[in-house]
């Protein structure tokens, strides 16, 4: 099954590298999660997620929500040792697994603070180093010491108050000898003490990590089945946000490249590709606000198979490699063609009273104006100052000539082009056709 691991300073990559190179096991080791990355996982096809370290602080946390969505899609959650931890005691009753003594504590209430499992630690090229202890660990490490008779239980409770009144990245081992001595461990006891912190393990967060890994393989190499979780993500508006800004720290298919980096680079390189999403964007706010119904999947995609000359499976799955477009979005691609057609249709009153001063705009006006002007005169010296059906050999290949001419699908029929450009009746675009035809026709002898 499909794993993915978010893990740092809680376990080294070797020890991770270890466990998780057990056969038939697909593992995807990933940073210490952050918001949107168990959301990206699922996304990725993850089929068993193990959460064991997080950021937070000076990153936003990986969302409670991501791992409700991860559940909703039947995917197997397990937390442990640290952010994992504290997500699984937070989200049992959901159906993510809490794993370790850790997770433990934190379930049963002996442990309520965060700061329990913070540590500090340097990044990735360091392998995550940690230059602090964790209080979880400390705590365990000091409950050891009292148990082996090595301290005596109330000195060990006022070793662990005063490193609990630190901030955590000041947290060690090392301070809290120096408190040790402080607080007046005579030197035989502050020896013993060190001699038995130094030669047991007493890193907690490390032990549940190991476990937890071992845990979640024995469930993919079981026959065990979890029982179905039915939660139900509420969709808020902050879960959309989260996913398009999840979404944009992806690698697009196919590259290394992030969507976020491709859309930087689109900003500054082409001006025509952002005027055709802004027109997108408008057409699909102005859509939900106008009295129009939005066509069914089926209705949308068979136009646009017709308009793009899309008869066959094949036509279509090269028109999606060409394109580099998934089924999914090029359905999505067809609903936006046909909303902007709905909306030319809608306000064809008013695009017509634009059009003029849009090629002013475009720095086309005296261009068009001339071959327009051009057209009719050289029509009427021929007679021909209102073209005819009569004054052409066959109509329909005339119409033929005109789609091929507007680089338009054989298949896209009269009405439908009549509606596209944006005509007002079929009479008037049939003695435009013929206008253009024939004036072609004349210019090209």
């Amino acid at each position: 099954m499909r794993t993915t691991v978010f893990v740092g300073p809680s376990l080294g990559i070797e020890h991770v590298s270890t466990i998780t190179s057990a056969p038939n096991w697909r593992v995807d080791v990933r940073p210490p999660c952050k918001i949107g990355d168990v959301f990206n996982s699922v996304e990725a096809g993850a089929e068993v997620i193990i959460m064991i370290d997080g950021y937070f602080e000076h990153t936003p946390a990986v969302w409670h929500k991501e791992v409700l969505y991860a559940l909703e899609r039947g995917v197997t959650v397990f937390g442990a040792s640290s952010m994992g931890a504290l997500r699984a005691c937070e989200l049992a009753a959901f159906g993510m697994i809490g794993v370790g003594a850790i997770y433990q504590q934190y379930a049963t209430g002996v442990l309520e603070d965060d700061d329990e499992v913070a540590v500090s630690h340097l990044d990735a090229s360091s392998g995550y180093q940690c230059v602090s202890d964790a209080m979880v660990s400390i705590r365990y490490g000091i409950d050891l010491a009292i148990d082996a008779q090595v301290l005596e239980a109330q000195f060990g409770k006022q070793l662990i108050a005063r490193c609990k009144s630190q901030y955590y990245p000041l947290r060690n081992w090392e301070s809290v000898f120096a408190d040790a001595i402080e607080l007046g461990l005579e030197n035989e006891q502050l020896y013993a003490f060190k001699d038995f912190i130094h030669n047991n393990d007493t890193d907690l967060k490390a032990i549940d990590a190991r476990e937890v890994l071992h845990k979640a393989y024995d469930y993919i190499t079981s026959s065990e089945k979890l029982p179905v979780n039915n939660v139900r993500l509420n969709r808020t508006v902050f879960w959309h946000h989260l996913e398009s800004v999840a979404k944009k720290a992806q690698p697009l298919c196919g590259h290394e490249v992030t969507e976020k980096r491709l859309l930087d680079h689109i900003k500054i390189t082409n001006n025509d590709v952002r005027q055709v999403a802004l027109i997108w964007a408008l057409v699909n706010v102005v859509f939900e606000k106008l009295p129009l119904q939005k066509m069914s999947d089926q209705q949308a995609f068979e136009q646009f198979r017709y308009r793009h000359g899309l008869t066959t499976a094949q036509a279509v799955k090269q028109f999606l490699s060409d394109k580099s477009l998934s089924q999914q979005e090029c359905l999505a691609l067809a609903h936006r063609e046909a909303k902007v057609r709905q909306v030319a249709r809608f306000y064809r009153t008013e695009m017509d009273a634009s059009l003029i001063e849009a090629t002013k705009y475009c720095g086309q006006f005296n261009e068009l104006m001339t071959l327009c002007s051009s057209k009719w005169e050289s029509l009427k010296s021929k007679g021909l100052s209102e073209p005819e059906v009569s004054d052409v050999d066959d109509i329909d290949a005339v119409f033929s000539w005109l789609r091929a001419h507007l680089g338009m699908s054989e298949f896209v029929s009269a009405p439908q082009l009549i509606e596209e450009l944006g005509f007002e009746s079929q009479a008037g675009f049939v003695r435009e056709m013929l206008a253009h035809y024939l004036s072609c026709q004349e210019f090209s002898v």
